[in-house]
């Protein structure tokens, strides 16, 4: 499969290294906004594109999209209109308007893959997790809560970028509560019907790379209440803002039991745990990942993982199970009724992506 990649941030620190890793996948071209400054990244033999229309006149299969949000739609529609496969990274566009286009369009495209980047479905210790759920070891599942508390942006000296600018799309709701989104139906099978939430800006200004000092206008804290099918409560508390901040922590609460999975900071391997708690607390095992993929990008095996079911639905495995673009959209829409919640103060219901 010949592959391009869009993205010059997380598309050749992420994308690039977790696809090499994948048999069969042949990355052709890598692309950025014509910088330029990922020529002296790129292994030898893959060429260098100065945009995502060059890239995309290049003999590929498939492109891999690693851009911020607002621009993913333009770039996925046009890949899937030359009948390209595509991998999407989350949140799935700018909106739950551009969601739904791009996943229209990936209907229509009926000879074409489409999967978005919900990585952590393939994270070793909230998989384990999830297989102890679906065997029943703590009954039926009741409530979900995750607190995701980094120190990544606490620093004010930060410098600004589109992740600080609500209209391209920054912010921790895309970054961080996409994820959430996604693994509370991941996890639970349940779909989210109503949502409530509060959002903050922590740090209201950064230092943009002339020194010039510029509003934050994108939220850097929220926190989010969803009742799910089933009468299952979600919870989240997120902010990369919180100096010591202690990483993430999953907790599911079932009729026998809970289960608990914890990622600290440096967030290692070594530093991912899981306990099952009924009575007394037993720690279970988590895969290590292989030396090819323990790497200072701490994401780099689950993104392999998730590129590597697209890559075996691509070569005609139906049995390959990956986040489609209806999870997108799926998580779009949560976003819309939380975005809505925050700005009226209320409770929101939503509709879940599988209704017309």
């Amino acid at each position: 499969m010949r592959l391009a990649i869009i993205g010059g941030g997380f598309g050749v620190d992420g994308h690039l290294p977790a696809f090499r890793a994948v048999p069969g996948v042949n990355v052709v071209v890598v692309a950025d906004s014509g910088s330029g400054r990922i020529r002296d990244k790129l292994p030898t033999g893959i060429a260098y594109a100065g945009s995502w229309q060059e890239a995309l006149s290049m003999p590929v299969d498939a492109v891999s999209v690693a851009v911020p949000p607002a621009q993913q739609c333009e770039i996925v529609l046009a890949s899937l209109s030359r009948n390209k496969h595509v991998f999407c990274e989350k949140p799935f566009g700018l909106n739950a308007k551009e969601a739904e286009t791009m996943n229209a369009a990936a209907l229509s495209a009926t000879a074409c893959v489409a999967g978005v980047n919900f990585q952590f479905r393939f994270e070793p210790g909230i998989e384990a997790l999830k297989e102890r759920i679906v065997a029943g070891a703590i009954g039926t599942t009741c409530a979900i809560d995750l607190s995701w508390v980094t120190s990544g942006r606490a620093n004010p000296g930060s410098p600004w970028s589109w992740r600080n600018d609500a209209a391209l799309g920054g912010g921790v709701i895309g970054a961080f509560f996409s994820h959430a989104a996604d693994l509370f139906w991941w996890l639970t099978g349940a779909e989210p019907r109503s949502v409530f939430g509060q959002s903050r800006v922590l740090v209201a200004e950064r230092p943009d790379a002339s020194g010039t000092r510029r509003r934050v206008t994108a939220e850097d804290a929220v926190t989010a209440q969803l009742e799910m099918d089933g009468g299952i409560a979600a919870t989240c508390r997120i902010t990369n803002c919180q100096p010591g901040g202690d990483g993430m922590r999953l907790e599911v609460k079932g009729s026998e039991g809970v289960l608990i999975y914890r990622h600290a900071p440096p967030f290692g391997p070594e530093d991912r745990s899981l306990v099952c708690v009924k009575g007394e607390a037993l720690s279970l095992p988590i895969p290590a990942p292989p030396p090819e993929c323990q790497s200072a990008e701490t994401r780099l095996w689950a993104v392999h993982r998730c590129a590597g079911q697209f890559v075996r639905r691509v070569k005609g495995d139906q049995a390959a199970a990956f986040p489609a673009f209806s999870d997108g959209l799926r998580a779009q829409q949560v976003i819309a009724g939380l975005r809505e919640s925050i700005a009226s103060k209320r409770n929101v219901m939503l509709r879940p992506a599988s209704e017309p």
